[in-house]
């Protein structure tokens, strides 16, 4: 719900929620958001938290963020598809949505034909008119015209597991090539609504250049606390809230998700950690902000935060000590971004985080690349198979402007976890295979 008020505080008036948020969680949200709550109801799903994928960037190059996803999640993994989900389907859920007070039903339809659209469209504006679910008769034409092996509400329902796995089979495409649909050239007329709003007055978020030239800095994140060295040099030392030591790191690293149904137990986990000697906060969301002030950390911007231009850094700025830009940006883009900014100059990326898990530690493609996978907030993530390396290259990060340079350490020792930041210090490749930021 915090998202919801921050939100409304710098001039929004309606949030799309989440697709992996649960009937509870939408209820709450719709019941405590001082702004419109639009949801999800019928199309693809990704198996990654929403706008947390770097996957299809950075091993494809191709951005899921920024509307190019290559699709990763339908590719084979140990020799199944355990990153490939069905479509969602809420339309025997129209009722409850309706009594919740969801504003509007948001239906997938980028890259589908026009008649997939129509099609759809039809029938959920038929269910609604109506106020009514969809009968199972219903659900089956709506999976003749296009579905992954049927369709899933596992996230709605809260039942969340194997059986929401799906993909196209040749039963579904030859159901599909069977539909015809005639598409009408006008649609029944209805009466227009007009809804009075105050006009918004939006900030001036073009970038303030600090006066101030950027400090070097050096910070890291670690998976756990037994990987941190002795004698650490990073001036800014994270670990994850579940696994926070005091006498290890100074800095928390924020969950990636904190529904509403879990904030209280997060704030007391939070609050523990700021009394064992932890003083920064890394925070990827914008409704997590709320709570890491009120908890009294120094706040930093995580790259969840999806930073990919100067209008975006300027606005954090003003919220954060610092900012971390995307990973997705190179460095030319990165130059162009002033102020303040973060950069992960060494390790494995984060590539998805998941709220279906997978049930394994290692997931191994086609080429026989290996992505760990790790557990970190009660969800499992997905690692890139390499780690970025860029401490023979540094004379680029300062030709770009980047004097605050971040460290991922996920599956290393102490030993290499020192090893790499005095290679790093001192300019010299590492030995072995690593990725490049260009």
């Amino acid at each position: 719900m915090s998202a919801a008020a921050f939100l409304k505080d710098v001039g929004f008036e309606r949030m799309v929620c989440a697709r992996e948020l649960s009937r509870e969680n939408i209820r709450t949200l719709c019941a405590q958001s001082p702004i419109e709550i639009e949801a999800f109801v019928h199309g693809a799903l990704c198996v990654s938290q929403s706008g947390q994928c770097l996957f299809s960037s950075i091993v494809g190059g191709r951005s899921g963020n920024r509307g190019e996803c290559a699709q990763p999640c339908r590719l084979p993994y140990n020799g199944k598809y355990p990153l490939s989900l069905k479509d969602n389907c809420l339309a025997g859920h129209i009722k409850e949505l309706i009594d919740m007070g969801v504003a509007s039903l948001k239906i997938e339809g980028r890259m589908k034909n026009p008649e997939y659209v129509y099609a759809v469209v039809s029938r959920y504006r038929k269910l609604l008119d109506e106020a009514r679910d969809a009968d199972a008769e219903e659900i089956k034409d709506l999976a003749r015209i296009f579905s992954r092996d049927g369709f899933t509400d596992g996230y709605f329902i809260g039942k969340i597991g194997m059986h929401m796995n799906g993909v196209r089979r040749e039963a579904d495409i030859k159901a599909s090539e069977r539909q015809t649909v005639h598409i009408k050239d006008s649609a029944p007329k209805r009466p227009q609504i007009k809804i009075e709003r105050p006009a918004v007055q939006m900030g001036d978020y073009s970038f303030k250049r600090n006066p101030k030239p950027p400090k070097r800095k050096e910070s890291g994140r670690f998976y756990k606390a037994s990987s941190i060295p002795e004698h650490c040099t990073l001036q800014e030392v994270y670990l994850p809230l579940d696994r926070f030591e005091g006498k290890k790191a100074n800095g928390v690293l924020f969950p990636p998700v904190i529904p509403d149904g879990e904030v209280e137990q997060i704030k007391s986990a939070l609050l523990e950690a700021k009394r064992k000697g932890a003083v920064h906060a890394l925070v990827g969301n914008i409704g997590h902000i709320a709570l890491a002030k009120e908890c009294g950390f120094i706040l930093h911007g995580d790259y969840r935060l999806n930073i990919t231009n100067s209008a975006a850094a300027s606005f954090w700025e003003e919220i954060f000590e610092d900012v971390m830009l995307s990973p997705e940006l190179i460095l030319p883009q990165a130059r162009d971004i002033g102020g303040e900014k973060s950069f992960i100059v060494y390790g494995r990326f984060p590539l998805m985080t998941l709220e279906k898990p997978v049930g394994t530690e290692l997931l191994r493609d086609r080429k026989n690349a290996a992505f760990p996978v790790l557990k970190e907030g009660g969800r499992e993530i997905i690692f890139n198979c390499l780690p970025t390396y860029m401490g023979d290259r540094t004379k680029l990060l300062d030709d770009a402007g980047i004097l605050n340079r971040h460290y991922i350490f996920t599956l290393e020792g102490p030993k290499e976890c020192e090893t790499i930041v005095n290679y790093y210090k001192k300019g010299l490749p590492i030995k072995k295979e690593v990725r490049r930021i260009k």
